[in-house]
């Protein structure tokens, strides 16, 4: 079994991080629309504050993945999220598929969105999510050159590492994540995007969720790895969620030798000397 040293003799290390999508992927494939927008304003203005309250509350340090387009139209709330000691992490302009652009479109978002971000908290992000699609080498690529030091968009190991591109070890950490542990699956609902007739995602219990991601963690903290929560204000920004998140962290806490940190702190981990 692959074994990872943490700091201090931690046994395992523990980050949560959130991706604000607003309705920006709804904006770019489908239109402007009310209910869209709705649903969307929801994340920002009512989940986020909550999420905020509830890490506050058990002096945690989250990222919060925000795409550019999003971030435009609530600009005070990523500059509270800022202010309150999170990071903010680049997730694209409108949640686009970068696998299905040109170079330099691809190029002009990447430019574009660290812009926005870095004159709203006087900050360039460091950190990057596909919004969607594949990652591909020409992303990371770009990511380098933008000055990203962390990619979180893989699902492949228990354990960060140095991202490798064409062989060689970049100035990059891969910090991994597992659907799993993501919310979107469980609490969000709707017709799966795949090939054939459509196919219904039910909604899960929040007390079955929360057998599922504290056994994740159990198994994880157990071989030592690193538990990377994914989670999306507008689903598990209701009520009845958020309790399955303060329930998650209490139980995390409860846990010896964890390291509870923020995905900044790992990746400088990684990145040492």
């Amino acid at each position: 079994m692959e074994k990872f040293k943490w700091p201090n003799k931690y046994k395992s290390a523990v980050i949560f991080t959130f991706d604000v999508d607003g309705c920006a992927e709804q904006q770019l494939y489908e239109g402007n629309t009310l209910g869209h927008n709705s649903a969307g304003d929801y994340r920002p203005k009512i989940a986020v504050p909550r999420i905020l309250n509830i890490l506050d509350r058990h002096g945690l340090k989250a990222t919060f993945i925000i795409p550019a387009w999003v971030a435009q139209r609530f600009p005070q709330r990523v500059k509270e999220i800022h202010n309150r000691g999170h990071e903010i992490g680049a997730h694209g302009y409108l949640h686009e598929n970068f696998s299905t652009l040109s170079e330099s479109e691809e190029r002009e978002i990447h430019n574009k969105s660290g812009k926005i971000i870095a004159d709203m908290i006087g900050t360039p992000p460091k950190a990057f999510r596909t919004p969607g699609g594949p990652l591909t080498t020409r992303t990371m690529k770009m990511l380098l050159e933008n000055g990203y030091d962390c990619d979180s968009s893989s699902v492949k190991n228990y354990f960060p590492s140095r991202v490798k591109l064409e062989g060689k070890e970049v100035d990059m950490a891969e910090i991994p994540f597992s659907w799993l542990t993501d919310d979107f699956p469980y609490f969000w609902g709707g017709y799966e995007d795949k090939p054939g007739p459509p196919s219904f995602m039910p909604i899960s219990a929040p007390k079955d969720v929360l057998e599922y991601w504290m056994a994740e963690f159990d198994g994880i903290h157990e071989i030592g790895g690193l538990f990377v929560y994914l989670n999306h204000p507008r689903a598990i920004g209701r009520i009845s969620r958020l309790r399955v998140l303060d329930k998650l962290i209490h139980h995390i806490k409860a846990t010896p030798s964890v390291w509870i940190t923020n995905l900044r702190e790992v990746v400088n981990w990684v990145l040492r000397e």
